[in-house]
């Protein structure tokens, strides 16, 4: 099959049982971003959405199946995953058997969850995104995975730090043998924002931020994946580790899903990652 996937260096277009997902080369488990190739939606949401969140112009039925694709594709069973519910938090939880089916054969959380890790065999962790930065984690020596949904509210409360902080204090990580991967997401050259924005990261984070900030004609534009990269730095994750899928995801319409080209009437992208 002949999938429309920009192509980046380091990163994979790897196709599972006829489903597209976006792999980082370092990563030897299986993972994926996705894509909007692979499902069985229709129109704006053509067809791999996987948002449950809005089913007022898809259906649940859709929905659902598409979810069926990306779990029978990673190998697991609704039982065996965990969804996030996002609420542009910085939490992020610690799953284990004990959560599996969550999203699926159970409740969402009841509070915000936007980060999961776990050091659990054969637990499948899916955040979604569609614009806002997806990263996954992997420790390379203690055997433990995360996944983030990182946009503006939980990058300026540091919930990729914060996750790599916790898996280094539950399962004995150390941030030099940490693999981080940035998946699809909004680049700086689509992502404007306004005066308060900017001054409230630089007043956050300190003025190293400010060559994150582009000034043009129509306004000021933002780059998410160099404040997530320099907190993460910041934090102690070596900068050679972290790597960084760079096509835009509201510049390639064949492609990805986007909130900003779309808005509400658009489906979401996941990216997963488990242990085997």
């Amino acid at each position: 099959m002949n999938f429309s996937v920009p192509s980046c260096d380091g990163f994979s277009v790897t196709v599972k049982k006829g489903v597209p997902f976006i792999t980082d080369n370092r990563i030897p488990v299986p993972h994926g971003f996705s894509t909007r190739h692979g499902g069985v939606s229709r129109d704006d949401f053509e067809s791999f959405n996987l948002a449950y969140s809005d089913l007022r112009y898809d259906s649940l039925s859709n929905v659902q199946k598409n979810y069926d694709i990306l779990l029978d594709a990673f190998d697991v069973t609704r039982a065996n995953a965990v969804r996030t519910n996002q609420l542009h938090t910085h939490t992020t939880l610690a799953a284990d058997n004990s959560h599996g089916g969550t999203g699926f054969t159970k409740p969402d959380f009841e509070q915000g969850v936007d980060g999961l890790i776990t050091n659990t065999p054969g637990l499948l962790l899916s955040i979604r995104m569609a614009d806002c930065l997806p990263i996954l984690l992997y420790d390379t020596k203690n055997r433990a995975v995360g996944a983030v949904h990182s946009g503006w509210k939980g990058t300026i409360d540091c919930i990729a730090p914060r996750a790599t902080d916790k898996m280094c204090a539950l399962y004995g990580t150390q941030k030099k043998d940490l693999l981080v991967s940035f998946g699809p997401s909004v680049a700086p050259c689509c992502y404007q924002v306004g005066e308060e924005f900017r001054e409230n990261f630089i007043l956050r984070h300190g003025k190293e931020l400010s060559c994150a900030f582009e000034e043009k004609k129509d306004g000021i534009y933002a780059d998410m994946r160099f404040i997530n990269r320099y907190l993460l730095v910041k934090s102690g994750v070596p900068e050679e580790n972290i790597a960084i899928y760079t096509p835009c995801t509201c510049c390639n319409p064949s492609s990805f899903f986007s909130y900003r080209r779309q808005k509400e009437q658009r489906g979401t992208m996941s990216a997963v990652i488990k242990l085997i």
